[in-house]
């Protein structure tokens, strides 16, 4: 019930993100309707794809992504690809390699993995500034989040109680973030997510193992 929740959950706190990022920054409208449009994409993709995974295989996902963000970003920190981050824009190959980037994240929102990591680490690497990077990031999950919900919701899979418990949680943290949120720094915000990246990974690798652990312990029980 992970991934319908997740995605149910980030609704109302993402338009909250999104109305004010909106507000506070101007953002090339072709970059913008690009990245969107495939975020959307993607979530109605991954939104049937998903649905039809085990457990176990959408945490294997989740594990392999996050690990794989992290690695970029630690990357770009220790400078071992271009630093950038000044980009108010993307044109030419960086917003088709961004597009299609956008398609892979929303169709991996659709597992439970957080679309605000991988947007973020996606368009940190592509040299954007983060004072467009989430204004982008928020207005993606505000339109891409609610198709892939609907898709979980005609499949009877959302746990509503839950689901508005976190929603109200986030509504919260967004409320509390948000005015001090200008007095972050690029190196801040970057350090910030990897951590929170390795978090996930941490937390969802013990509970895969926890879980292949006991798979075996029963499949040599069935043995004998």
């Amino acid at each position: 019930e992970l991934p319908p929740m997740v995605n149910g959950a980030q609704i109302i706190p993402g338009v909250l993100e999104s109305l004010f990022f909106m507000k506070l920054v101007s953002v090339d409208i072709k970059t913008l309707v690009t990245l969107v449009l495939g975020t959307c994409m993607g979530g109605l993709l991954g939104g049937h794809i998903v649905s039809r995974l085990s457990k176990q295989a959408i945490r294997f996902m989740m594990i392999c992504c996050f690990s794989l963000i992290i690695c970029l970003l630690l990357s770009k920190q220790l400078h071992l690809l271009p630093v950038g981050g000044q980009l108010m824009a993307l044109s030419s190959w960086k917003l088709v390699i961004g597009f299609i980037a956008m398609i892979v994240c929303g169709a991996l929102t659709s597992a439970g993995i957080g679309l605000f990591a991988m947007v973020q680490g996606v368009l940190f690497l592509l040299g954007l500034s983060p004072a467009v990077a989430f204004p982008i990031m928020t207005t993606a999950g505000a339109m891409q989040q609610p198709l892939t919900t609907l898709v979980f919701l005609k499949q009877n899979k959302i746990p509503l109680k839950k689901t508005l418990i976190l929603s109200l949680g986030g509504c919260v943290g967004v409320l509390l973030v948000l005015p001090v949120f200008s007095l972050f720094t690029t190196t801040y915000l970057h350090n910030l997510l990897i951590g929170i990246l390795i978090y996930n990974v941490t937390m969802i690798g013990q509970a895969y193992f926890k879980d292949l652990k006991v798979r075996k312990a029963q499949n040599l029980v069935y043995a004998d």
